[in-house]
């Protein structure tokens, strides 16, 4: 029983790994999108019913269509500006 549930613990921690990899991925990616002033990331990474808690564009539609919108807006006005987490960068360059 013992080996049992000690297989079952290390079959989880395997699984949960895995998802924390795929998971820091998928956000490396969004960044380097983002970074490269590709707005398809959007639709790409970010689902339909996006809610912004906190938006810095209060003027813009809610969800989605205003982070396009903000995503436009700031891509103008700071096209070299990179989202990239640093701590990312120097880990998985």
């Amino acid at each position: 029983m013992d080996n049992t549930i000690n297989r079952i613990r290390i079959l989880l921690e395997n699984l949960l790994g895995q998802n924390q990899e795929k998971n820091k991925l998928l956000v490396r990616n969004y960044f380097r999108a983002i970074d490269a002033g590709d707005p398809a990331a959007l639709d790409q990474y970010v689902s339909v019913d996006y809610v912004d808690h906190n938006p810095q564009f209060p003027h813009l539609p809610s969800g989605i269509e205003g982070l396009r919108q903000g995503f436009a807006i700031a891509l103008r006005a700071w096209s070299n500006v990179q989202q990239f987490p640093a701590a990312c960068k120097s880990q998985h360059s």
